[in-house]
């Protein structure tokens, strides 16, 4: 094994690339949280948009279900004015 001798060079050095690192690594942490917030507000507003969409997705569910009422009950009274109308006629 030996020894071996740093200098007050290499030292400075060695504190300059550590320094370097630590300067590094907070910028990559600083750009890391500003891509997880863009990232986090862009689901909120497609969380809030599918919401939106499901709501409609409702009411033109229940506007369907009352056209389709609405529908049968005028073939209801269509049928029934043709019946009194075609017994009418087969009556006179």
């Amino acid at each position: 094994m030996g020894l071996r001798l740093i200098t007050d060079d290499r030292l400075a050095e060695m504190e300059r690339e550590l320094n370097s690192y630590k300067v590094g690594m907070a910028n990559l942490e600083r750009e890391h949280d500003r891509a997880l917030a863009w990232a986090r507000e862009i689901r909120d507003t497609k969380d809030k948009e599918i919401e939106r969409l499901h709501a409609e997705i409702e009411a033109l569910k229940s506007e369907r279900g009352q056209m389709r009422a609405e529908a049968k009950r005028l073939r209801q009274a269509v049928r029934y004015y043709e019946e009194e109308r075609h017994g009418r006629k087969t009556a006179i």
